[in-house]
């Protein structure tokens, strides 16, 4: 099930924003040259954030909820084929100090296993990693990947791509470890 989440990931971050007649989201695939630092990355940090854990999600979306705890709220983007892809209606994109432009709500086997927040441009994502510490604590830059950041529970890893001079868009990922 995570494989595919995993693999999935790169869809959910650089789908196309333009919606078509029937409001779904047409996901460009990339490179494997480009794909999200969270599959690729070993993170230096290795202590437990209990935290992340306690929060076990972002917001009132908490990992193993059941699609149909929020199915009215909730818009329908696309499928791998094994996880749905959603964001919600009428969506606050104000995270901490940061403007989002897009959050992304994944659900596996109709149960909540990702949460994808983008941002653009270097000024938001300087706030949101400055939220992301004031909330998690300090975690190290993965050395093989500038700009991209971790935190791990034993329940929930958190995964943060900074904005660079050659990529404006930053990511932030929640994902369900698992167990």
């Amino acid at each position: 099930m995570y494989k595919h989440l995993v693999f999935a990931l790169p869809l959910l971050l650089t789908a196309s924003t333009a919606y078509c007649q029937t409001d779904v989201v047409t996901p460009r695939i990339l490179p494997p040259t480009i794909l999200p630092a969270v599959v690729k990355s070993t993170p230096r940090n290795t202590s437990i954030n209990h935290k992340l854990d306690y929060n076990n999600g972002f917001r009132d979306f908490h990992f193993g909820q059941e699609f149909h705890a929020h199915e009215n709220e909730l818009k329908f983007l696309f499928t791998d084929g094994t996880s749905n892809f959603y964001e919600r209606k009428n969506e606050n994109l104000k995270a901490g100090y940061a403007t989002l432009t897009r959050i992304y709500y994944v659900f596996t086997n109709g149960k909540l296993s990702a949460i994808a927040l983008k941002l653009k441009g270097q000024a938001d994502s300087d706030l949101m990693k400055k939220a992301l510490v004031e909330q998690y604590g300090n975690t190290e830059e993965n050395s093989y990947t500038p700009g991209h950041y971790e935190w791990k529970g034993q329940q929930v890893s958190l995964s943060f791509n900074a904005a660079t001079l050659d990529r404006e868009e930053a990511r932030v990922i929640y994902m369900e470890l698992p167990q």
